[in-house]
Formats: structure tokens, C-alpha cells, sequence
């Protein structure tokens, strides 16, 4: 099929096996939404999906989030299937209100226990937990798996993504909303990432880390509720891909989000937030114009800010 996206920017959308209705009791997957996600290399389009591809996870409603895939791991393991007594088709569904419990949704029997089989597969995870974005149940996001399709008929759980599509999608969002994807995506930054990176999933110590260096502080706001801080670990690559490791801080979300995206700076000469015009007509932030920071710099954090300014600030 002929589309009009561009061949070097491809995406995948992908069913969360989390949410499907399939029954997937032991069945070998392993998946954490937000953080990586886990298919068979069989699956149709499973050996196509590759390190930065942009990846759209998605239940049986709606779009649950969108990232950047960092990287793929391989590896053989069990994989339990299924089956249907009567007409061994690994179609088996599980009905949670009524009894038989199960339906082969091939033959539309009805029975009480599945037939299991056991064998050896390979198995791909993609982690891509760095630019993830969470989206809210809203009509927007509500079947809107099925537009952004190359496929949108096809049934299966991996579906070619249609980027143009995705782009247009992106532009019902307010500025900044894309920003942690946005900085992984090698596409904008001519082959290099530069962003920062929200916590992922389970790496409580480093959080805990940040709040008992700063306690309950927003670098750019100041004192706030544990709940309302991201933990961020800022780190940069300069124009020559050397990796500098720069610490981490504390950030209110919406200013995390605007500062990825260089409509908040930091001055590196005063350490004095400066705002992008047309966040200087907003109540909200206009008020941080020319604040110091909440806290003290270190010389890692320093650097960090030298390079931001220096990206959207020329």
C-alpha cells in the first residue's frame, strides 16, 4: 500500500497486551505500560519494528500513549497458547459474567477449561520509557488508533503507524504537551537526542535521591506536593555526540515540559528563568520572568543549562 508518509520516519501501533481480551493468564508476555512492550517476532510486522521507530500503544478503545523506542532486546522463551478444545484455534476468549467461562471466538463454542500449549519463541521487548506521553480518555484519543492506521481494518496487533497522520494528531495538543517525546525523537536534533528524561517506572531510589537533595522544591516554582514533581535526569549530547551525565532535578510538569522545549530557559550568566514571548502573555508564567532558581547548581547541572540556553537561545 502506497502512502504519503515519509520512509524514513516509521511507527508502529501496538495493542497492549495488558489490555486485551485474549486470554493471557501465564501465556509468556511480559509488559509494562509506560515502559516497554513485549510481542513475538512471528507476529505480522513483529520483525519490522526497530530501535527509534515511533511506537503507539493502545487497548481495544483507545491510544493509551506514544514514544520513541530506545531499544530492542531478543531472547527465546515459553510461550503458553490457548487453544480451543473443540477446534484447537488459538482464538480463546475470556467472559468474565457469564458461564462457561470461555469462547473460541473461531468456532463460538462455549467451555470451562482451555487446552494449553507450551513451546519456545522468540520474543522482542522495545523500551521506550524516556519519551513516553501518557494521553488521556478523551474522544480524541477513543478509536483514534484506527485513523492513524496504515491498516485500520486489519486485525492485527501490530499495525503499520501512518506518520502524516500522527503529525496532524500531535496538533490538537497544547505546545510542550510532546516535549519528552519530542526530545527523543533523533529526527529533530539531526541524529542526537538532547532532553531531558522523566523518571522510568521503578526507579523510586532515584527520586528518593532527588527529594532528600532538595526536598519538595520545583527548580523553577519552588515548594510544592511530592505528587506534583517529576523527577527529571537531565543529560545532553553535544554537537560532537559526546555524552555528558548532568545530575537530575526536580521540575513541576508543565514547566518540565516547557522547558524540553526551550520555551523556559535558564540564563546560564544570572541563573534567572527567562520565558519565550508567547509564554509572557500567560498570568502564570509570566510571574517567573527574571526568578532565580530554587535551588543551588552544581557544576554538572551548570553545563546542562549552558548547552539548553545555547540550543534555543541563539
Amino acid at each position: 500500500m502506497v502512502t504519503r508518509e515519509n520512509p524514513n520516519r516509521r511507527g508502529w501501533i501496538c495493542i497492549s497486551k495488558t489490555h486485551e481480551s485474549i486470554v493471557r493468564a501465564g501465556d509468556g508476555y511480559s509488559e509494562s505500560l509506560g515502559l516497554s512492550y513485549e510481542w513475538r517476532t512471528v507476529l505480522p510486522n513483529g520483525a519490522a519494528m526497530a530501535k527509534d521507530d515511533f511506537i503507539v500503544i493502545r487497548d481495544h478503545e483507545r491510544i493509551l500513549g506514544v514514544s520513541i523506542i530506545e531499544s530492542i532486546k531478543k531472547g527465546i522463551k515459553p510461550y503458553i497458547s490457548n487453544h480451543c478444545p473443540s477446534c484447537n484455534r488459538a482464538q480463546v476468549r475470556e467472559r468474565k459474567a457469564v458461564d462457561p467461562k470461555y469462547k473460541c471466538a473461531h468456532c463460538k463454542k462455549v467451555f470451562s477449561k482451555v487446552r494449553t500449549v507450551s513451546e519456545k519463541e522468540e520474543f522482542q521487548t522495545a523500551k521506550y520509557a524516556p519519551g513516553w506521553v501518557q494521553l488521556d480518555d478523551s474522544a480524541l484519543t477513543r478509536q483514534g488508533w484506527k485513523r492513524l492506521s496504515v491498516t485500520p481494518k486489519s486485525q492485527h496487533s501490530i499495525q503499520r503507524l501512518d506518520v502524516d497522520k500522527f503529525d496532524l494528531f500531535r496538533n490538537n495538543f497544547d505546545t510542550g504537551f510532546f516535549a519528552p517525546f519530542d526530545c527523543r525523537n533523533p529526527g529533530l536534533h539531526g541524529g542526537h537526542r538532547l532532553g531531558t528524561v522523566r523518571t522510568r517506572i521503578g526507579q523510586a531510589d532515584f527520586r528518593q535521591k532527588l527529594l532528600k537533595s532538595f526536598g519538595n522544591v520545583c527548580a523553577f516554582t519552588g515548594i510544592n506536593h511530592e505528587n506534583a514533581l517529576e523527577a527529571a535526569h537531565l543529560y545532553s549530547y553535544s554537537e560532537l555526540g559526546v555524552h555528558h551525565q548532568d545530575g537530575g532535578l526536580l521540575l513541576r510538569r508543565d514547566v518540565h515540559r516547557l522547558f524540553d522545549t526551550g520555551l523556559i530557559a535558564i540564563n546560564p550568566n544570572t541563573e534567572c528563568i527567562d520565558l519565550a514571548p508567547e509564554l509572557r502573555k500567560i498570568n502564570a508564567y509570566n510571574e517567573l520572568i527574571g526568578r532565580r532558581l530554587q535551588i543551588d547548581l552544581n557544576q554538572g547541572l551548570k553545563k546542562w543549562i549552558a548547552l539548553h540556553w545555547k540550543q534555543h537561545r541563539k
